[in-house]
């Protein structure tokens, strides 16, 4: 009887064994890394006017998001979620800021859970509007390359590309609409190319993948 019960546990433990494994190898991988981290995370500018863009985080998650300047009477603040459109987790190794002197900041940065690019350019005068988009290609990405100057994003039959310096812009067309899905974009769009004088991607139109390319003038 001892004999039988010992083997009836070594078997039960045997199927846990390869049960918790199985489940714990079917755990989809992440972009980056989501280890919680509540550190304050701080972009300062090099201006007189020390303009910043900072993001407190609570319980491993952004929590708040706050930019300004010494020339503002109030900093300009939201909740994180609300700037991004939905609740996302971030890690500060995948996120950049672009500071323009007192005028506005670029937030740039790429979402841990599946990888979705966010650009998201915050005047810090309060009567103008933020400019967000969900859909961009970031060099954190190492299948789109884009130049530091730019940041570049598609609507699903265009990749529209902007200077982050002057506003200048170029974009390139498709030539139809994609099924492109935000949150899993290499599914449409593999991979980018974009410097200040050439757009180049490889889209799946329909079925097929396709090149294109296209030299710009940014203006």
């Amino acid at each position: 009887m001892r004999t039988l019960f010992t083997a009836c546990v070594a078997a039960t433990a045997v199927i846990l064994f390869y049960a918790c494994k199985s489940s714990t190898s079917q755990q989809p991988a992440t972009f980056c890394d989501t280890a919680c981290n509540n550190d304050t995370i701080r972009f300062k500018g090099d201006n007189p006017d020390k303009s910043f863009v900072m993001i407190t985080m609570a319980d491993c998650e952004p929590d708040s998001i706050t930019w300004g300047n010494q020339k503002m009477d109030n900093y300009r603040q939201l909740q994180f979620a609300e700037l991004a459109g939905k609740y996302v987790r971030i890690n500060k190794s995948y996120m950049r800021a672009y500071i323009h002197e007192n005028s506005y900041a670029w937030l740039i940065f790429t979402e841990c859970i599946n990888g979705q690019g966010y650009i998201i350019k915050m005047p810090f005068n309060d009567k103008e509007n933020i400019f967000r988009k969900n859909s961009a290609f970031n060099s954190m990405d190492p299948k789109y390359k884009v130049h530091e100057s730019l940041v570049a994003y598609t609507d699903r039959g265009n990749i529209f590309v902007e200077e982050m310096a002057t506003g200048k812009k170029a974009m390139m067309t498709f030539g139809a609409q994609t099924d492109l899905e935000y949150d899993a974009m290499h599914e449409t769009v593999e991979s980018v190319q974009i410097t200040p004088t050439r757009i180049w991607a490889k889209v799946k139109i329909g079925k097929d993948w396709k090149e294109m390319e296209k030299e710009i003038k940014l203006e």
